[in-house]
Parts: C-alpha cells; sequence; structure tokens
C-alpha cells in the first residue's frame, strides 16, 4: 500500500480526533489519487487532500471538532489540502469567514449556503472569494437583511454582487430566500 493520499470525512460521524489519538472511532473512507501537487519551492511532492462538509451557522454554536479541524490544516498548510464540498456560513464576521475560507480549496466547493450573513457591505465583502469558487454549482443565499432604500455606495455593492453571478459558469441551482436587495434587481441577475 502506497502513501495515505486521500482522507474523506464527509457525510459520516466520525470522530476523526480519536481516531488521531489512537482511540476507537468510525469508518472513514480512504481513497488515492495519483495527481501530484507542486509544494513551495521544493521538489513535486503529494500532499494529503482532506475532504469534510463544513457548517458554520453561528459563532456562539462553535463546533469544536470543526475548530480543531481547522487548526489542524492550518499547521499542516503545507503538507495538507483541507478540501470541502459544501459549505454553510451563517452569522459570522467577515473576517473569520475570510479566514476560514483561506484555509479550503477554492476549486472544490460545489454548494455553499450563506445564511444570515448580515448585511450588503458584509455579503460583498465575500464576493473575491465567492468568485474563486469555480466549481460552485449550487448558491443559497438565505435572509440578507437592510433597507429598500439604497444609498449610492449600497447601489455599488449590490452591482459588485451582481457581477459574480456570469463567473459562476457551473451554477446550477440558485435559491435567494429573503435577500432584500435581489427584489429590484432580478433582471439583472438573469441577464
Amino acid at each position: 500500500m502506497g502513501k495515505l493520499q486521500v482522507v474523506d470525512l464527509r457525510n459520516g460521524h466520525h470522530d476523526f480526533w480519536d481516531m488521531l489519538a489512537g482511540r476507537e472511532g468510525g469508518d472513514q473512507l480512504v481513497e488515492t489519487m495519483p495527481e501530484k501537487q507542486e509544494v513551495e519551492g521544493h521538489s513535486r511532492r503529494q500532499r494529503l487532500r482532506v475532504f469534510s462538509d463544513l457548517s458554520f451557522k453561528s459563532s456562539r454554536h462553535e463546533d469544536k471538532q470543526q475548530t480543531h479541524l481547522l487548526q489542524w490544516a492550518k499547521d499542516r498548510e503545507g503538507f495538507l489540502h483541507l478540501c470541502c464540498e459544501k459549505l454553510e456560513i451563517g452569522a459570522l464576521g467577515v473576517s473569520k469567514v475570510k479566514k476560514v475560507l483561506k484555509l479550503l480549496q477554492p476549486e472544490f466547493i460545489k454548494e455553499l449556503e450563506l445564511n444570515t450573513v448580515g448585511n450588503l457591505s458584509k455579503l460583498t465583502k465575500l464576493v473575491p472569494c465567492i468568485s474563486k469558487m469555480r466549481n460552485l454549482q449550487k448558491l443559497m443565499l438565505v435572509r440578507i437583511f437592510g433597507r429598500h432604500t439604497y444609498t449610492p455606495l449600497e447601489e455599488r455593492n449590490v452591482t459588485k454582487i451582481l457581477s459574480l453571478f456570469p463567473k459562476l459558469s457551473y451554477l446550477q441551482h440558485l435559491t435567494i430566500d429573503d435577500v432584500y436587495f435581489l427584489r429590484d434587481h432580478m433582471n439583472e441577475l438573469f441577464r
């Protein structure tokens, strides 16, 4: 058996941290992939890919296992890729969301739910991160609040957000639920 290349923690109730400590846990799906990655300034070397779906609904109800996984991945950034196909983000600060997204490989994200992200300016700050998710297939925008009249800055923010959609060439499923600023811009959204 060759070196471990992929660890898949999705859709399971695995106690990953018990397994790392040598205690009994659930099963885990392991597969090998022949693709090699370039490590900065080093010879070609394979990186371990760790797959996990992540959900950050609120900072009050933080999942300790996800927090440990992120720290573990951060500590091993040069040796592994943290890959997430399904990512849910709730009422978190933009800086925390950006820190999480920085650890992930954006090309692996296929489903993104932004739920109660807050206001228009917070969502606008995430546009550069979302635009890197070139394989995004499903996007859910839920409960993004604000006034029904726009300042010039808010109009520019709406334009920036709308400019994101043509870049998401694999997007197949779009859910918009209680997103105030899109009501007046549906024609622009579906161009």
